[in-house]
């Protein structure tokens, strides 16, 4: 038996598909090879943020990290945490 700690209070704990979290943006990464998992460990590694949302776009995406926790809305093809 083993367990894992905890995510830190106010970070993101997993994915959510096809969700986006419009409004509250700290900034935005262009990832080009990027994927979701990329984008939440940008946000993991910055501490104002609280939430993110990753916008694929070609091979890669946008990476938009979140400065708040803002309500999910559908976003086809999105990934938030």
């Amino acid at each position: 038996l083993w367990m894992v700690a905890p995510p830190a209070a106010g970070q993101p704990v997993g994915l959510e598909r096809n969700i986006n979290r419009p409004g509250a943006d700290l900034r935005d990464i262009p990832m080009p090879q990027g994927n979701a998992a990329a984008c939440r460990a940008a946000c993991v590694g910055e501490s104002a943020c609280l939430a993110f949302t990753f916008v694929p776009e070609g091979g890669g995406g946008i990476c938009f990290l979140k400065g708040e926790l803002v309500p999910a809305t559908r976003g086809d093809g999105m990934t938030s945490g």
